[in-house]
């Protein structure tokens, strides 16, 4: 089987894989400090770098914005957790403190869902 007929099971969902070819070159950043917005329809992600902090003031310096469906944001955190997963099955264990104690604002989760969804 050639490499174009390799086919890619994903759930239900099957379909043949493609090479990627990327052209351009992007800007690349560096962030400590990210932020997350939601709509109805999408989710917004906002990069920044920590430039000074003080008792009362966080200073940031926003780097970017992406934004992207609901649907693209899952299957990206699908594939956050597998490369995650496969460092910690190399190197051990990631420590975060704090993570299992975030909530999320009840404001940023009370979005309005079309019916049809």
């Amino acid at each position: 089987m050639s490499e174009e007929e390799k086919k890619v099971t994903l759930g239900e969902l099957e379909m043949a894989t493609r090479k990627v070819v990327h052209s351009g070159e992007a800007p690349r950043y560096y962030t400590n400090n990210s932020e997350i917005a939601m709509t109805s329809y999408d989710l917004h992600l906002k990069f920044a770098i920590v430039e000074s902090a003080d008792a009362t003031t966080i200073n940031v310096k926003d780097q970017a914005i992406i934004s992207m469906s609901l649907h693209h944001a899952k299957a990206l955190l699908g594939l956050l957790y597998a490369y995650v997963a496969q460092f910690e099955k190399q190197h051990g264990p990631l420590s975060v403190p704090g993570i299992e104690e975030i909530e999320i604002p009840y404001e940023t989760v009370a979005v309005k869902v079309d019916s049809n969804a």
